[in-house]
C-alpha cells in the first residue's frame, strides 16, 4: 500500500480527532508495526487504563499496555490511566499516546509522574502528535487503516485551502 498521507494530513487528523476507539486503533496498529510487537485492543468499557497490551506469549506474565488520549490535560490523563493499571498489574513497559502536542517538558513531566506512581516501571514512552504523525508516515499502515477515506478537500488543504476531512469509521 503506498503512503498516500503526509505528515502535515497526518497532524490535521490527529489533532481534529474526536473517537477515542479509532485513536486507540491507530495507536495499537502503528505501534504493532513500529514495535514488532502482537499489540491487540481491550475492551471497550472497563478496559482499567489499559487501551492495548500485547497479547503474544513472549510478552510474559505482564504484558506491555498502551494507553492512549484526546485530551489536552495529557499529563492527568496518563497519572490516570496508569494509577489505573496498576490496580491490577505491575507493568514493566508503558506507552502512552496522546493526538495533542507533547512537549519535551511536558514529557519529563508525564514520565517523572508516573514513576512517582509506579517506580517499578522499567520502560516509559510518551508519544504526542509530532512523534506519532512522523512515524505513521513512516509506517503509514495504521494511518490508512484507520483514516482511509480522505477528501480531495482534505489533499487541497495541504496546499492552504480549508480542510474538511472524511474519515472512514472502523
Amino acid at each position: 500500500m503506498s503512503n498516500s498521507f503526509t505528515e502535515s494530513m497526518a497532524v490535521h487528523i490527529l489533532a481534529n480527532e474526536s473517537n477515542d476507539r479509532r485513536f486507540e486503533d491507530f495507536c495499537i496498529e502503528l505501534f504493532r508495526d513500529v514495535d514488532q510487537i502482537e499489540y491487540a485492543r481491550t475492551s471497550v468499557s472497563w478496559d482499567h487504563g489499559r487501551d492495548g497490551k500485547d497479547v503474544s506469549p513472549k510478552s510474559g506474565p505482564v504484558p506491555p499496555y498502551i494507553s492512549c488520549s484526546l485530551r489536552s490535560q495529557a499529563l492527568n490523563k496518563a497519572v490516570q490511566d496508569v494509577t489505573r493499571i496498576l490496580q491490577d498489574a505491575k507493568p514493566k513497559q508503558l506507552l502512552i499516546c496522546c493526538s495533542q502536542p507533547v512537549s519535551e517538558d511536558l514529557e519529563i513531566k508525564i514520565e517523572s509522574a508516573i514513576r512517582s506512581v509506579a517506580p517499578s516501571v522499567e520502560t516509559i514512552r510518551v508519544h504526542g502528535q509530532e512523534r506519532l504523525t512522523q512515524l505513521a508516515v513512516r509506517f503509514p499502515r495504521a494511518l490508512e487503516q484507520c483514516y482511509c477515506a480522505v477528501s480531495a478537500a482534505a489533499i487541497r488543504g495541504t496546499r492552504g485551502d480549508t480542510i474538511r476531512l472524511n474519515l472512514c469509521q472502523t
